[in-house]
């Protein structure tokens, strides 16, 4: 299950191949059955989900599905709730392929100052 346009939605992207980033706004779905499970009174937007936007995210940046390798780092630093923070910006780093097919991409989920998760993922591209 894809959680793009169902968990969340892109109000904008700014994807920089030469650069090696990109930039994505992300609006939550507050209403998603999954915070309805995650906590129904106070939702909170689960870690695994986090990596499975960046996944996607970088997918869009590449036009291919792209599996993740190896979780090398990640950091949750403050709980991200999609009532109170439901539109945040997500930054790659790293989303041009290094050798075969291999990007290692540093992801930030973060609103203004307020960092959510810091993460350093190595996905493989899928042909």
């Amino acid at each position: 299950m894809q959680f793009i346009d169902n968990l969340y939605f892109i109000k904008y992207q700014i994807i920089d191949k030469e650069n090696n980033k990109a930039t994505f706004g992300i609006r939550f779905n507050a209403e998603n059955v999954i915070y309805k499970a995650h906590f129904p009174s106070k939702p909170v937007t689960p870690g695994v989900c986090l990596i499975q936007i960046a996944q996607e995210l970088l997918a869009r940046c590449t036009g291919v599905f792209c599996n993740l390798k190896k979780v090398k780092n990640i950091k949750f630093t403050t709980l991200l709730d999609p009532i109170t923070s439901p539109e945040i910006a997500v930054n790659l780093n790293g989303i041009v392929a290094t050798n075969k097919d291999e990007h290692k991409v540093s992801v930030v989920f973060k609103k203004d100052e307020i960092i959510f998760s810091k993460m350093s993922l190595i996905f493989n591209t899928v042909s």
